[in-house]
């Protein structure tokens, strides 16, 4: 199933033990805000156990768009339903690390801190 928007793509594909992944493509922004806030909502409110969010094709993120994800989080919390985000592109990652919310949603390993980065010796 697809919901179409002006400026972002959302893909809802089920995936295991009755979770739903939302594929989104484009840009989170204001326009786009209503539609992907509506996209999650219908996950929420029905059967499936978890909201997972790909942004792997995410080409830009503003702070409506970021208010999306967030209200999303929380409504999930509301629900007692396990929200997550995978595989975000590089322009979502930078804006979900400034505001710290990379550690609280992302599935997998975060990104190496500056302190982590592992030196190459020529410095």
């Amino acid at each position: 199933m697809s919901i179409p928007a002006v400026d972002v793509r959302i893909d809802r594909e089920p995936v295991a033990e009755g979770a739903v992944r939302l594929r989104l493509a484009g840009a989170l922004d204001l326009v786009s805000r209503d539609a992907v806030f509506a996209a999650g909502m219908q996950v929420l409110v029905g059967p499936p156990t978890s909201l997972l969010l790909n942004l792997s094709k995410v080409s830009f993120i503003d702070s409506t768009g970021l208010g999306a994800l967030i209200a999303l989080a929380g409504e999930a919390n509301d629900r007692a339903k396990p929200f997550a985000i995978e595989e975000p592109s590089a322009r979502a990652e930078r804006v979900l690390s400034l505001t710290g919310l990379y550690e609280m949603w992302i599935t997998g390993t975060p990104p190496p801190t500056a302190a982590q980065t592992p030196t190459t010796g020529a410095d």
